[in-house]
């Protein structure tokens, strides 16, 4: 809670990581969760190169752009 009011204070985040880091030296079940959570929280990979979306012309519908879409697109 305290380093969400502060999101920004390099302190408050690396006092957040040193509680996690003990906590999870203590206790391995709060690890397997931490490492789990990290896991899912960490930014996605993608491949290399870029991407260029262009559309021309006249488009009747929905259009869907991007690059390493993760899970299923439901247009409805």
């Amino acid at each position: 809670m305290a380093l969400e009011g502060e999101p920004g204070r390099l302190e408050r985040a690396q006092e957040l990581a040193a509680a996690l880091t003990s906590r999870a030296a203590q206790d391995s079940e709060f690890a397997r969760l931490l490492e789990a959570w990290r896991q899912d929280a960490r930014p996605m990979r993608t491949g290399a190169g870029d991407v260029r979306n262009e559309i021309s012309g006249t488009v009747h519908g929905r259009v869907v752009t991007g690059r390493d879409f993760n899970g299923p697109v439901t247009l409805n």
